[in-house]
């Protein structure tokens, strides 16, 4: 799908996702390796029963019309007897094309709704002007290469504009976030989405995550990486857009090295080594 660079609003996620351009998810698995990236291209991830609760809770604070249309209450049974598949058949026909979400995973995904708009930070950023789902396509500086993204929601927070991305997590903590960030390369998502807000719009923009934790007692912050965390990240986007132009140039997608690999353990493992006494 061929799209002009801008900021989109109301594109549908199937649309955003038929636009041929770069996107953080891709550029996290050429972390990986390309030959990962490739893959995921051409083989789409299943569904699983994490991502169904993740995008249940996404849709409910950010697109309840789209949770109303894909998600709805599912029977409190199993499918063992002919009883139960035949009640489970009428279910089917009664909510054509909606997915089924068990009774704690609706109630969940209802409290970790009502626990972010209870914070009064994540309130204010959810509940001040803004536009969710907001699709943005621009071309990278350096090589021309076009990229595109999809921000959560766009708004101000104490007069600032805001690019702000709602995620479940098991541990909401500082700490707990922290690992989260440096495990699943949050600090190049959120460069990324920040490089591509100032090339369609430069303003001087803050990007800040709305964490929400899966469990009760739900806890939710709302955080912020340091300049630090995304200059780095801006570094490793910028080193994993090149090795994939590479790749694609040479139509070779590299996997991981070859011959023996030297490893070590790491250094959490060696303190923890370090405690145990003889």
């Amino acid at each position: 799908m061929l799209i002009n660079t801008g900021i989109f609003s109301e594109l549908p996620f199937d649309e955003y996702l038929q636009i041929d351009a770069m996107n953080c998810s891709t550029l996290k698995k050429v972390a990986q390796s390309p030959l990962h990236a490739q893959h995921a291209l051409i083989n789409p991830s299943e569904t699983t029963p994490a991502f169904v609760i993740g995008d249940a809770f996404h849709g409910l604070v950010l697109e309840p019309l789209r949770f109303d249309t894909e998600y709805a209450l599912g029977l409190d049974r199993p499918k063992r007897t002919k009883a139960d598949k035949e009640a489970w058949e009428e279910w089917l026909a009664d909510h054509p094309n909606q997915t089924a979400l068990k009774l704690e995973d609706w109630e969940a995904v209802h409290a970790m709704r009502e626990a972010v708009l209870a914070h009064p930070t994540a309130a204010e950023i959810m509940a001040g002007q803004g536009e969710n789902e907001l699709t943005m396509v621009w071309k990278d500086p350096v090589n021309g290469t076009l990229c595109k993204g999809r921000a959560d929601r766009l708004t101000t927070l104490g007069g600032e504009s805001v690019i702000a991305d709602l995620k479940s997590t098991i541990d909401s903590s500082p700490e707990g976030w922290g690992r989260s960030s440096a495990r699943f390369l949050y600090h190049c998502q959120a460069a990324w989405y920040l490089a591509g807000a100032n090339e369609l719009a430069p303003l001087e923009r803050r990007f800040l995550f709305i964490c929400c934790e899966k469990k009760a007692p739900y806890g939710v912050t709302v955080q912020e990486l340091n300049e630090d965390a995304l200059k780095a990240g801006a570094k490793l986007n910028r080193i994993y857009l090149s090795r994939w132009l590479k790749c694609l140039k040479a139509k070779n997608f590299t996997g991981y090295p070859d011959g023996v690999l030297n490893y070590g353990l790491p250094a959490w493992a060696l303190n923890e080594i370090d405690k145990i006494e003889e």
